[in-house]
């Protein structure tokens, strides 16, 4: 299963594609996938304002500590290579 943010950025693409053909991405997702990315459609969280909401509310928790923040992690070394 992806995770949220990959699901909420995958609707929000889907939701607001224009001229963008999403075909493809949405070949390549499971059943659970589907039904979770269609949820977050229909909630309304991809609208303009309620995704900058969304934003600001997650870059608040994400500085409170609430939620850990994937860019907060150091990448690997080259040694690591």
């Amino acid at each position: 299963m992806l995770t949220t943010q990959t699901l909420v950025g995958i609707a929000c693409l889907i939701a607001n594609k224009g001229p963008i053909d999403t075909t493809g991405i949405e070949a390549q997702l499971g059943q659970q996938e589907k039904i979770a990315i269609e949820s977050i459609i229909q909630s309304g969280t991809c609208l303009p304002e309620n995704l900058e909401k969304l934003l600001r509310e997650t870059e608040i928790k994400i500085q409170n500590g609430e939620i850990e923040s994937p860019a907060s992690k150091s990448m690997p070394t080259d040694g690591c290579f």
